[in-house]
């Protein structure tokens, strides 16, 4: 992917999780979902822990996209099935891993599968225009990663509970850049008959811990050893 390519994808945000994508220059472009709104600094958020390299890149085969009725299962489970609105809000967190990867139209029908009637159209029609969005932007594949770090919640009603999660995102696009971002994802959560749905969420940049000493390996290095592996479910 080339810079003009990173630049249109900042634009994405799945309501699953919020995404928040650096560009290779540092600059970033989140917005929060539900409401569009842009960071107030642009120069926030995490830095790219890969970019481009000089050399020959390896060559790596990235698996295929996920079937969306195997997702759409695991959706629907997820809703049923959670014992706790942190599991769920885990579980919808990490959908994102295939969502970037679904057809815009089966990805749309997911959100609408695990938000509340009231906000399901919307949410679902803005998650069609961004997941097509990032797709046109990024031809030569996206891969994403989402490790779940810490959790806190807060009751807001006897059916509503609000769950907040600290995460760590890797974003590769194709096999030329890779950025790891720290975020915080906040859903509401409402609890009825067809088990728990997305009420409202919300994603903003950190905290961001300091990335330490290490220089950062090459994106083609990296997806060289681990591009087939798959997300942790």
């Amino acid at each position: 992917m080339n810079r003009k390519h990173v630049g249109a994808a900042v634009a994405l945000i799945l309501f699953f999780a919020g995404i928040h994508i650096t560009t290779h220059d540092n600059r970033t472009a989140a917005q929060s979902a539900g409401t569009g709104d842009l960071p107030s600094d642009p120069g926030a958020g995490a830095r790219p822990t890969t970019s481009t390299s000089e050399t020959t890149p390896h060559t790596t085969t990235v698996s295929a996209g996920p079937d969306p009725i195997t997702v759409a299962h695991q959706a629907a489970d997820i809703a049923r099935n959670a014992p706790t609105a942190v599991d769920a809000a885990i579980g919808f967190l990490e959908l994102a891993e295939h969502a970037v990867q679904l057809p815009p139209v089966d990805a749309a029908q997911l959100q609408r599968a695990i938000t509340t009637p009231a906000n399901a159209d919307r949410i679902a029609a803005d998650t069609h225009t961004r997941v097509a969005a990032l797709q046109q932007s990024a031809p030569d594949g996206i891969r994403l990663w989402i490790a779940p770090v810490a959790t806190d919640t807060q009751p807001q009603t006897d059916q509503h509970i609000r769950v907040r999660v600290w995460n760590v995102r890797i974003i590769a696009f194709g096999n030329e850049h890779i950025t790891a971002e720290w975020v915080t994802t906040t859903y509401t959560l409402e609890h009825g008959d067809d088990g728990w749905l997305i009420n409202t969420i919300d994603s903003e940049p950190g905290p961001t811990p300091n990335p330490g000493s290490r220089h950062p390996d090459r994106a083609s290095d990296i997806l060289h050893t681990i591009g087939r592996w798959q997300p942790l479910q």
